[in-house]
Parts: structure tokens; sequence; C-alpha cells
């Protein structure tokens, strides 16, 4: 999940998740969600530090999150469920709106990418999500 800061708003220009592993055929529903303000944050996972696109760009404001996999994030507000079809794990999951369909997190709220069906079995996924700091 992807954190804003308390005065940075937040545009997510791409979702991909890939796996590695396996060769047979499984559908896995995804969600993705906006939650409002008083997040807590799930457990069983790393605070990665997110890289930039831009050399010259100042460091993220926000704080990402990855693999909570012993409880996810949760709010007491209101959550916003975005549109997700399945994941086919052999083609992977990309998603890359139009500029004006873009995914707005306001200041303090968060976006959090998750797996609603468990996989078959051991799996290796990888995945990003590319955001712009938009003031």
């Amino acid at each position: 999940n992807i954190i804003a800061g308390s005065n940075m708003a937040l545009a997510i220009h791409q979702i991909a998740l890939t796996q590695k592993n396996l060769t047979a055929v499984e559908m896995w529903n995804l969600t993705v969600r906006r939650m409002p303000v008083t997040i807590t944050n799930g457990t069983g996972g790393t605070t990665p530090t997110p890289s930039k696109n831009n050399p010259g760009d100042a460091a993220a404001t926000f704080t990402a999150r990855m693999n909570d996999m012993t409880t996810r994030a949760s709010s007491n507000g209101t959550v916003i469920d975005f549109p997700c079809e399945a994941m086919n794990v052999l083609n992977g999951f990309f998603y890359l709106p139009a500029p004006e369909d873009r995914i707005i997190v306001a200041p303090t709220q968060s976006l959090v990418v998750g797996l609603e069906t468990a996989p078959s079995g051991s799996v290796v996924l990888s995945g990003h999500i590319t955001v712009e700091e938009l003031f």
C-alpha cells in the first residue's frame, strides 16, 4: 500500500503485478482500494524506499509498504473499491489508465492493492506502483 503524506496528494499512473514460478492457469481476484484517514497498516511486511524515475526529483513524501500478509491495511472511514479485474497468473495484471481516469489519493489517504484469492501453492510475485506527487 501507499500512504500519502500530510501535504501531498498522489496520482496513480500505473500498477503492475507478475508472478515468476507458476505454469498452470489460475485466476486471482485483486482489489484496489482507497482508504481515508486513520489507516491501520497491515503486518508482516516491510517499508521499502520508493525509487525515483527522475534522479533530479526530491525524495518521496509518501510511505510505501509491501508484503503485508499477516493482516491487511484497514480504515475506520468509508473505503472506496475501484473496479478491478481478475488476474490470470500467466498474464499478470497491468493498470495503465488514461490521464483523466487516474486514481487520486488525497493527503493522508492510502491506496491498497490486495490479493483476494489465495494462490494454489507457493508463488513468487513481483510488482510496482508508479505515482506522481501532485502538490
